[in-house]
């Protein structure tokens, strides 16, 4: 399956009106189902190949986790790849439903046409998964329906026999447990993943800082959804989408450009014990194509010669210049200096800062700069200064 590159990032809401437009389209449940089944099968292949080369194919171990639902339909379609093959063992256990309710229509097609492979299938409990063996378990049991209140206890038990596994884990659209609209959640309640398969869109809850934390690598794949449909989706609400840093600093250089046309940023960034926030600014603006990074420094702690410079990889050229007071306030005489004598394209200040760093007529200098010749990035602490000082601005 092709991975999407630059996936939207959808809500729940939004989730769900996608597969309900995808059918009114034609584009049906079964279909889709068998779409994400094989792109799990194959993302399960190339799971098996990084994790464990150099074992034989027929001694690997293949669990699968199947819910009620969509997700449980998609693993039970990737099972069914799995064993067809023939050359791994594979268990489906399949979460147990209420017996006065039948399965879902779709699931139960995906569960008939398992039946005829040959494949172990025992009910999700605690106790089977503790009992079979795995290399690597597919994590299929809840998607954006799973409404934590009511299978709370059992479900976490369900967590912890998973991670007691010490195998691979694959989750499917999205980690068991995750909301797909907020990380408030408890990460022991939640199935942690080390590598999530997501089928045409992001969630929301990916971008979460909790949500990376189980989701581990994301890979979003297209299953055919048009996209005109995603795009109709995100109509009425506010969407976003992920750009990956090939494709956003794909900028092809002439032969004889130089440092200026991949542009020089100042960094005003860190402060006592908080010098690593400069350094990985000035790394992040590295990998993003820079010419020329400047970081602002006081005068005691400039480099006292090129060996003492911090190394950068890559081709970018890093320098530094007294830019701080000792007390580790910005200078507005030397940065104006600075901005008068140097042609900079970006100015990056804030992350690793205690508040006060900024006085009013840096400020000041900072906002000329934004409207006439750069970009100006406040973050963190530049953030608290900008309270504080801008009701004092003063504009020509």
């Amino acid at each position: 399956m092709k991975q999407v590159s630059s996936p939207h990032v959808l809500s729940a809401a939004q989730a769900r009106k996608l597969d309900v437009l995808a059918r009114a389209a034609g584009l049906s449940d079964a279909v889709l189902m068998e779409r994400a089944g094989l792109a799990v099968a194959d993302e399960v292949l190339k799971s098996l190949a990084r994790v464990t080369p150099t074992h034989s194919k027929q001694n690997l171990r293949i669990l699968i986790l199947a819910g009620p639902g969509h997700n449980g339909a998609d693993a039970l379609v990737a099972a069914r790849h799995l064993a067809e093959l023939g050359d791994y063992k594979v268990h489906v256990l399949i979460f147990a439903k209420d017996k006065n309710k039948k399965n879902d229509v779709e699931f139960q097609r995906c569960l008939d046409l398992l039946s005829l492979c040959d494949v172990s299938l025992a009910p999700l409990t605690c106790e089977e998964i503790a009992r079979c063996d795995a290399d690597l378990i597919v994590d299929g049991i809840f998607g954006i329906g799973y409404q934590p209140k009511q299978e709370n206890q059992s479900f976490k038990d369900l967590c912890t026999a998973i991670h007691a596994k010490k195998a691979f884990v694959l989750s499917v659209d999205l980690p068991s447990g995750l909301p797909a609209d907020h990380d408030r959640f408890e990460v022991a309640e939640c199935v942690r993943a080390h590598r999530t398969i997501s089928f045409g869109a992001y969630k929301s809850s990916f971008l979460t800082e909790k949500g990376r934390e189980v989701c581990g690598e994301i890979i979003c794949v297209d299953i055919g959804y048009p996209k005109k449909l995603l795009a109709k989706v995100t109509t009425d609400s506010p969407a976003f989408v992920v750009k990956h840093t090939p494709e956003v600093f794909a900028n092809p250089l002439k032969p004889t450009s130089h440092k200026y046309d991949r542009g020089c940023i100042l960094i005003l960034a860190g402060s006592a014990g908080k010098y690593g926030a400069a350094k990985l600014c000035a790394s992040a603006a590295q990998k993003a194509g820079a010419g020329w990074i400047i970081c602002g420094t006081t005068e005691n702690e400039l480099p006292k010669s090129p060996q003492d410079q911090a190394p950068i990889a890559g081709d970018s050229t890093l320098s530094y210049e007294a830019l701080l007071t000792e007390s580790g306030s910005v200078s507005a005489k030397h940065l104006e200096a600075l901005l008068t004598n140097r042609t900079l394209s970006s100015i990056v200040l804030g992350p690793g800062w205690d508040r006060n760093q900024l006085d009013t007529r840096c400020l000041e200098i900072l906002v000329h700069f934004s409207h006439h010749k750069g970009s100006v990035i406040f973050d963190a602490g530049a953030l608290h200064n900008i309270l504080e000082q801008s009701k004092n601005l003063k504009f020509n």
